[in-house]
């Protein structure tokens, strides 16, 4: 009988799984180094990009006539709200203090 260790033969190491396949988008692109970034450089050398003025789409023509055409209407809705509040908070109303003895309410605002 052979007492003899059995030694399997070593599989060998698992293959790497193959690393995708870059996009089109990202070749030739890498990361920059925090030194690299632009907050720490001078604000006039940055010539990485350029300001771009364009005319208004239609989305910012939109609500700018909304806002014009509405302008004039705000301040006397927000003035109407102002009196009514006023109305009713008054204790000097005659309405308020008629709602005041009718509901017995006595921690009424004035």
């Amino acid at each position: 009988m052979d007492v003899a260790p059995k030694v399997q033969a070593e599989s060998p190491a698992p293959a790497e799984p193959p690393k995708p396949a870059c996009k089109p988008c990202c070749r030739g692109k890498r990361l920059k180094k925090p030194s690299e970034l632009s907050i720490y450089e001078c604000p006039a050398d940055n010539v990485e990009y350029e300001l771009v003025e364009e005319q208004p789409g239609a989305v910012e023509n939109g609500v700018r006539y909304v806002r014009t055409s509405l302008s004039p209407y705000y301040g006397t809705v927000a003035e109407a709200k102002e009196f009514s509040q006023n109305y009713l908070v008054v204790a000097r109303n005659q309405v308020t203090a008629g709602v005041k003895q009718t509901t017995g309410e006595t921690a009424f605002r004035s």
